[in-house]
């Protein structure tokens, strides 16, 4: 495929994302697609890649993902794109905070034979701790003892 039609492959995903219509991401993905962050997360196969939307769903039942940005080369697309949403329900054991969540996040994501195989997400996981009220806001990095900023993690 060319970076055009692969560009068109995550237009669609977003689209299918936001109708919080996940059981349609097999039009865009391969049946072994690989979801990862730079925070370690990472899992394989269509209904995993549809398991962690569902999860973010259920957290955030109002998320939006808006794309900024698209550049390609070869077989790979880079996105930038907004998530919206309110923490609203439980979201990987994180009981609802009702806040708001307003983060840019910058993915790659890797095609063959049309389909997608891979998909590498990198956002600031301290602002989205902070969001869904896992530490608080008093969290600085460059604080007191710095690497911890003074860390001040909310009661479980």
């Amino acid at each position: 495929m060319s970076v055009e039609q692969n560009k068109e492959s995550i237009r669609r995903l977003v689209n299918i994302f936001n109708a919080h219509d996940f059981s349609r991401v097999g039009e865009v993905c391969d049946e072994n697609v690989v979801y990862r962050t730079g925070s370690g997360i990472e899992v394989q196969g269509l209904d995993a890649y549809e398991d962690i939307m569902l999860q973010t769903h259920e957290g955030f039942p109002d998320f939006e993902y808006s794309l900024e940005e698209l550049f390609g080369e070869g077989n790979r697309v880079l996105a930038t794109y907004r998530f919206t949403g309110t923490h609203e329900g439980e979201f990987f054991g994180i009981p609802a905070s009702g806040n708001e969540a307003d983060y840019m996040v910058a993915a790659v994501f890797r095609f063959e034979n049309g389909k997608l195989v891979d998909h590498m997400d990198f956002y600031d996981g301290l602002t989205f701790m902070r969001v869904v009220g896992v530490i608080s806001e008093e969290v600085r990095p460059g604080g007191k003892d710095w690497p911890s900023g003074g860390t001040v993690l909310r009661p479980q």
